[in-house]
């Protein structure tokens, strides 16, 4: 009786062996198939530039780099195969141009077989794309102050416009750069204080983070907005929205609900009295499906956004299903939970 236990016991084992295995062998495949179409695919098949962060930008051409080749490709069909022409990359028109001047010194200006003067019969121009860095400057916001002269009783200060965060060293021009910086470029704080730190500015991180917890209870009205308009579309395609959740900590602040923690999905448990056992939670971040694992529903990672990245990385909730995009997520989730 023994012997049979430990038997089904083995092949218990082996089942999970090979189930583990099929799925990294899937991973691995995705990611394969993910650098060919990088390498091989054409240009709207290949990853967006967010993705390509995924790989050394030093790898390529250098002859391509040299030659400024880049933006956008023509295709001209040859009957034995495709070849790709690539244009150069034209500077728009209406950007600012500096005139650098490069003359002759005087004692070139002369001809070598009869001493006439030379005369200028035209110039050759090359353009380059120039950037200036960011600059810094300080505003001072100075009021000014009147009384009357005669009776010395009434006083009158300028007003001035009101600031996104009063009393704060922050300017509007700051903090609009210091957002676009995290939440478009997607760069860290830690980040953007060595890069102040660099051009002589002593930030603190603690005090970004403050200042952009302001700015998004400024812009709280517009993300209003946008639900009102997210539930009005949602609705007249004949579904629903039951509630947003957030994590509104900081990552100092070692909370609970912040992925790859499950406490917020534990919130929305709590709240709809459900039970999250196998529950389709879709993402792509490895933060995201961390969390979606450990509150023990079933993990989507969808390949758009930053799933390109976190694939390629590895390190996936064996259970973790990997989609293409949303619509592949949601018609896999109607065929796995018909």
């Amino acid at each position: 009786m023994q012997n049979i236990v430990d038997i089904e016991q083995e092949n218990l084992l082996l089942r999970k062996t090979i189930a583990d295995k099929d799925h990294h062998i899937k991973i691995l495949e995705e990611y394969i198939l993910s650098l060919k179409q990088k390498q091989f695919g054409s240009s709207s098949e290949k990853l967006s530039p967010a993705q390509t962060e995924l790989f050394d930008e030093a790898d390529g051409n250098a002859a391509e780099i040299e030659a400024d080749h880049v933006a956008s490709i023509d295709a001209i069909e040859i009957p034995a195969h495709t070849r790709s022409t690539k244009r150069r990359v034209s500077i728009p028109a209406d950007i600012p141009r500096v005139d650098i001047i490069h003359d002759l010194p005087d004692d070139k200006k002369i001809c070598p077989h009869d001493g006439t003067v030379l005369k200028c019969i035209g110039s050759e121009t090359h353009v380059q794309l120039d950037i200036i860095p960011a600059k810094v400057q300080a505003l001072n916001h100075i009021r000014y102050k009147y009384a009357c002269p005669c009776c010395e009783k009434y006083l009158l200060t300028a007003t001035k416009p009101a600031q996104p965060i009063e009393k704060s060293i922050a300017s509007p021009g700051l903090l609009a750069y210091i957002a676009t910086q995290k939440y478009v470029d997607a760069l860290p704080l830690y980040r953007q204080v060595e890069i102040f730190k660099r051009i002589g500015i002593e930030m603190d991180r603690s005090t970004l983070a403050s200042w952009m917890v302001k700015c998004g209870q400024l812009v709280q009205p517009l993300i209003n907005l946008i639900h009102e308009k997210m539930f009005k579309l949602l609705s007249q395609q004949g579904g629903h929205i039951d509630a947003i959740f957030f994590c509104p900590h900081r990552a100092e602040e070692n909370c609970e609900c912040r992925k790859p923690k499950p406490g917020m999905l534990k919130e929305i448990a709590h709240r709809f009295s459900v039970n999250l056992k196998n529950v389709p939670a879709i993402g792509d971040s490895l933060r995201d499906l961390q969390a979606f694992d450990a509150a023990g529903a079933q993990p989507i990672l969808v390949k758009t956004g930053k799933g390109e990245e976190t694939l390629a990385k590895g390190g996936l909730p064996k259970n973790t299903w990997v989609c293409e995009n949303l619509a592949e997520a949601a018609q896999k989730i109607i065929t796995e939970y018909a």
